[in-house]
């Protein structure tokens, strides 16, 4: 299933394979081979051709110049052929193979793992920031397998497993902090939940998460101290940018996981779509396990995450208009997010592991009445 999960990805994206020339867009912008290579120095700390000039090593993003630095002292590369290794295929390829691990780890069953993988990597959120936020969609492409690799430190008490997501969350927060930031809730929600469900020692638990997030923390140091020791000047571009978007979100875009630019083709410049009914076809499969197969305590879990993501997604709209306004004013690290479409990731998220567990289960109704 995993080379026809490859394939699949390779059809869908052929283009990225063929397309050599300059890519541009938003906040990215093409880059010679004389300044990239600028990034490969030991004694970089400054860029004199972006902008006026402006400070890199305070930047979480330093690991990501330093490897295009070494790509174009190694191969000749401007800019749009790094970004190529550096985001595009790790998007594309870790998304697709990533979900279908975690969910074929969850379900047990290839067809679950496809239909997870399908979901999660082909979803109109994660298709407009594949080619608008190169960094937000590699961390996310990344998740599944942080969460994997947690859900099996747990399920077999393993040091080895809780270094290996430790590793994988490291690897994420280089490409987008606010993305792990997302993805460390999910895993001491997750703790807390299988704590609660099979009573176990707290302490014992307590020590996985703190190694996890130990390496995490340490693996960002190198810009953490800077931009904080900067005070609030330092940290603006990060965490207080001010509210956004307020008026693009809806309760309903986020029941069916659909982003407001998405047309089918070139997304809309901020101008909310209509949603297509065949849209509504995930949610309602993501909820069929929650009616026939309500013993299995993971799926009620990821169940209450998706309702959370829902939650977060909708950002202002009714219910409880003010809630994510006031998360943005008081709850530490959430001013982060001035607008609510990185949460997509938890719906994503979830739903691929439910709908996973939903066709796994008409899968076998139908084995069953028709054998």
């Amino acid at each position: 299933m995993l080379i026809f999960i490859i394939l699949l990805t390779c059809i869908t994206h052929w283009f990225w394979f063929y397309e050599s020339g300059p890519f541009t867009g938003g906040d990215w912008s093409f880059l010679f081979q004389e300044s990239i290579r600028e990034y490969f120095t030991y004694s970089y700390s400054w860029t004199s051709f972006s902008e006026l000039g402006r400070p890199i090593i305070g930047s979480e993003f330093f690991p990501q110049f330093i490897l295009s630095g070494l790509l174009t002292q190694l191969f000749g590369f401007s800019s749009s052929p790094s970004w190529l290794f550096i985001y595009f295929y790790p998007q594309i390829f870790f998304s697709a193979i990533s979900s279908y691990l975690l969910v074929h780890y969850l379900t047990k069953s290839s067809i679950a793992g496809l239909i997870g993988s399908i979901i999660f990597s082909y979803n109109t959120y994660f298709i407009i920031i594949q080619t608008a936020q190169l960094t937000v969609g590699t961390a996310e492409a990344l998740t599944p397998l942080a969460v994997l690799y947690f859900i099996k430190t747990l399920d077999k008490s393993s040091l080895m497993y809780a270094v290996i997501t430790g590793l994988v969350m490291a690897v994420l927060s280089q490409y987008e902090i606010r993305i792990a930031y997302i993805v460390s809730w999910i895993i001491i929600f997750y703790l807390l939940y299988d704590i609660a469900i099979n009573r176990v020692s707290i302490v014992r638990k307590s020590a996985i998460i703190i190694v996890v997030l130990s390496i995490l923390g340490l693996s960002n140091i190198y810009w953490i101290l800077p931009t904080f020791a900067g005070g609030q000047s330092a940290a603006s571009g990060i965490f207080y940018s001010g509210l956004f978007g307020e008026s693009y979100y809806s309760l309903r875009q986020a029941i069916v996981n659909f982003h407001p630019f998405w047309t089918g083709d070139k997304p809309s410049a901020s101008m909310v779509q209509p949603i297509p009914m065949r849209f509504f076809l995930v949610p309602i499969l993501a909820f069929i396990p929650l009616v026939f197969k309500r013993t299995d305590k993971r799926i009620f879990f990821f169940a209450v995450l998706v309702l959370l993501g829902i939650f977060l997604t909708k950002q202002s709209a009714q219910p409880f208009a003010g809630a994510y306004r006031w998360l943005y004013l008081h709850f530490p690290g959430f001013n982060a997010f001035r607008e609510p479409s990185k949460f997509y990731l938890i719906i994503n998220l979830s739903y691929s592991v439910l709908a996973g567990h939903g066709v796994n289960m008409l899968n076998s109704w139908i084995n069953v009445r028709f054998k």
